[in-house]
């Protein structure tokens, strides 16, 4: 097996990890596959020109537009593309790889790729930059990777029933393969297709991607209930370097995944410590937290609820509502462009107010640079990782203790930091500072602890 150099650089958002991994790219003798979570950042940072759809401008003359005042303008890198409509992004990346071309693409498509591109990665020696930590492990479902326009919309329901870590269709379509005997689970929880039996789904299929996905060792169960896809080790070791620009990198699932796997890696830190912080983040305190008293307040099965919503969960809204109207209102007094919050996506009709109808974002946000303007930033969320996701990473390596609250901080850290507490260079230091409204008692001691420096 083909062992990658992997080296991670380890640095509080706004420490110029990007900086680095460009000069990596910059300095590379070799193709370089750079990845990144959102579309429109794979393309900012390496100096690609682009449209409002994310396709490359090209001039009068057919070859393709760089931003010259970017570093890597002379890399001429390629983003992978479906303006050839008889081809996916896909094929128009094998087809880059196949020429040697340095690539630009997104977390997502990259976990999409086969066996075949990447042994082709492997033969032209590719270097992998990977901008944040990857989701190694996601809850199946297959309903969102089959094309049947039908099962797209199951797909969406699909998603409601996974955050809480089971019941899912799909979930319950592979207990059911696995009860008639065509699919068999071995001792750490690989599924394995029986080849033996007489039945054999073919192309066009559910049962059929599924059978992909067990041939590729890429489906897990967890605890008897809830199916895992798992990003293929072979596509990392299929890499001649590795470079990751992330945070808090041991407490991240990715490094759960590097372990099980095998895949040793040298952690580079640097940048400000957490105290530097300390001075530009104002937590509000007081009655406004109340309603985050005790561990669990706040949490995903507290505060979310899609159906039958609990009288205590509405109360809990309507509390959050009004204090998060009197937080940008009255504590902030900021326009609305300048406020940033999130909850979980289900309760955030309940508490969105017109003060906050902009700058909500995912409560797992990363890599973007968007909001660095808002001073005024409000975490209703207390955070826990999938309990069916712990249990199988943690036994498949009974050495290693899954920190759930390191990894709650290090995701909350993610979101604080696309707020200005960052930082900008052009305006100094004293730009950084920023209102914060954290309501969940267990996340706002993490936070406090974290810049009081008891975790360096």
């Amino acid at each position: 097996m083909n062992k990658p150099n992997i080296t991670v650089f380890d640095a509080i958002m706004g420490n110029s990890k990007t900086q680095r991994l460009k000069q990596i790219m910059l300095e590379s003798d070799k193709p370089v596959l750079y990845i990144t979570p959102l579309l429109t950042e794979s393309m900012s940072v390496v100096g690609v020109l682009h449209d409002v759809d994310g396709n490359q401008l090209k001039s009068d003359d057919g070859e393709y537009l760089y931003d010259e005042n970017n570093p890597l303008h002379n890399k001429r890198f390629k983003i992978p593309n479906t303006r050839n409509k008889k081809y996916s992004k896909l094929d128009s990346l094998e087809f880059m790889v196949e020429n040697g071309f340095n690539i630009s693409s997104t977390h997502k498509l990259f976990s999409m790729l086969t066996p075949q591109i990447a042994n082709k990665f492997l033969l032209h020696e590719y270097v992998l930059v990977v901008d944040e930590s990857l989701n190694c492990w996601n809850n199946l479902n297959i309903y969102d990777l089959y094309a049947n326009k039908e099962d797209k919309v199951i797909s969406e329901n699909e998603k409601s029933d996974q955050k809480n870590g089971g019941g899912s269709r799909t979930d319950k379509e592979v207990l059911g393969l696995i009860a008639s005997g065509f699919i068999s689970v071995d001792p750490v929880g690989l599924l394995h297709w029986d080849t033996s039996k007489e039945y054999i789904p073919t192309s066009g299929m559910i049962h059929y991607e599924l059978k992909m996905l067990c041939d590729m060792k890429q489906l897990y169960l967890s605890n008897g209930k809830v199916v895992f896809w798992e990003l293929t080790a072979d596509l990392m070791r299929s890499f001649c370097k590795i470079y990751i620009g992330t945070y808090m990198f041991e407490y991240s699932v990715m490094s759960h995944y590097m372990d099980v796997h095998k895949l040793e890696y040298n952690i580079i830190k640097f940048g400000h410590s957490p105290t530097f912080y300390k001075p530009y983040i104002d937590i509000v305190q007081g009655k406004m937290n109340d309603v985050g008293d005790g561990k669990f307040a706040l949490s995903y099965s507290k505060l979310e609820g899609k159906t039958k919503v609990k009288d205590s969960t509405k109360e809990v809204r309507t509390t959050l509502r009004k204090n998060l109207d009197n937080f940008f209102k009255n504590r902030c007094k900021t326009h609305k462009d300048f406020n940033l919050w999130t909850t979980y996506i289900d309760a955030k009709p309940s508490i969105m107010n017109s003060r906050c109808n902009v700058n909500f974002v995912p409560y797992n946000i990363k890599a973007t640079n968007d909001y660095r303007h808002c001073t005024s930033v409000a975490y209703l969320v207390n955070n826990f990782p999938n309990t069916f996701l712990v249990s199988m990473i943690t036994k498949r390596n009974t050495k290693r203790k899954f920190d759930q609250d390191m990894w709650a901080l290090s995701e909350m850290l993610q979101m604080l930091f696309r707020s200005a507490v960052r930082g900008d260079r052009d305006k100094g230091d004293d730009s950084r500072h920023i209102k914060l409204y954290l309501p969940s008692e267990r996340m706002r001691n993490l936070l406090e602890s974290w810049l009081n420096g008891e975790f360096e």
